[in-house]
């Protein structure tokens, strides 16, 4: 792996910017990572460049590792994307909204922004049962009839986690650390900023 100038250093040379203060990025192949490299800055105040391993948050990137989870119930036969969320979610505002229409964005739930579960490190985790009931408590309201509409949710996923919950009878992060970020080898991925990162 490499940082050096290639054409891919220099599209991300290129995309950063007033709107984009630095990113980084890597091409994996079967064969592992091929290469990586950086631009800009990971920290403004700082002027801190960014590099290769700089850690950043995954925000909505974690939409991926939840819908691979939810997947792997249904290839096991365990979840049936067409099951009602509110079988799995006590709470949920629709009889009719599927855990597909979750995955899909067009359960009718809203986005709210800011969702609010970014904290300090070393802060205490809220409840993750607690802290999606009072999402939907606040903004539960479907903005339009499941299916009928795909509008972006992440409180959609954030309802996902909880279905991850109540089928595998695990927390949401533990289900998908130990399923999908350790067998694919992503040990400087996580729900937490650890020290070692």
């Amino acid at each position: 792996m490499t940082e050096a100038a290639s054409p891919l250093g220099e599209a991300l040379a290129g995309t950063v910017g007033r709107k984009v203060p630095g990113l980084s990025a890597a091409l994996v192949t079967e064969a592992g990572a091929v290469w990586s490299g950086a631009a800009g800055h990971a920290d403004l105040a700082t002027t801190t460049s960014a590099h290769s391993d700089t850690v950043y948050l995954w925000f909505s990137m974690t939409k991926i590792v939840t819908a691979t989870a939810v997947v792997q119930f249904a290839e096991r036969g365990a979840l049936d994307l067409d099951a009602p969320v509110a079988g799995f979610v006590p709470g949920f505002p629709s009889g009719t909204a599927t855990v597909r229409h979750l995955l899909s964005h067009s359960s009718g739930l809203p986005n709210p922004i800011p969702v609010r579960w970014v904290r300090p490190a070393g802060s205490p985790r809220p409840d993750p049962h607690e802290f999606t009931a009072g999402l939907l408590r606040r903004h539960g309201k479907l903005t339009s009839r499941p299916g009928e509409t795909a509008r972006y949710s992440n409180l959609g996923y954030v309802v996902l986690g909880e279905v991850i919950a109540a089928v595998s009878g695990a927390p949401y992060i533990d289900y998908v650390r130990q399923n999908v970020l350790e067998p694919l080898g992503m040990t400087q991925t996580d729900f937490v900023y650890r020290a070692e990162l």
